[in-house]
């Protein structure tokens, strides 16, 4: 777990340094999900499938059929975090 937190770090600052980076928030929301903070991991979800919806997790969520941008629009209605604003606390 502490492992954990580290790699949460270097995500979120790799986020910093690029806030469309959707592999960092694919990847830190899978370590949020490794450590049981769902709230976290579906956060980074929402935000990896809103800037790379081609991932199949994103496909499999939405509908496989629809386009990226009503994909986009679909995802924005439900309440995606903004980058920016986003807070996690690692336990």
């Amino acid at each position: 777990p502490r492992s954990s937190v580290y790699l949460i770090a270097d995500y979120t600052k790799a986020i910093r340094l690029d806030p469309d980076y959707a592999l960092a928030y694919n990847n830190r929301g899978l370590t949020f999900r490794n450590l049981g903070q769902t709230a976290n991991a579906d956060a980074d979800k929402k935000l990896t499938c809103f800037l790379d919806g081609k991932t199949a997790d994103c496909l499999s969520v939405l509908s496989p059929t629809a386009s990226p941008k009503s994909q986009a629009t679909a995802l924005d209605q439900k309440n995606v975090p903004g980058k920016s604003g986003t807070i996690y606390q690692v336990h």
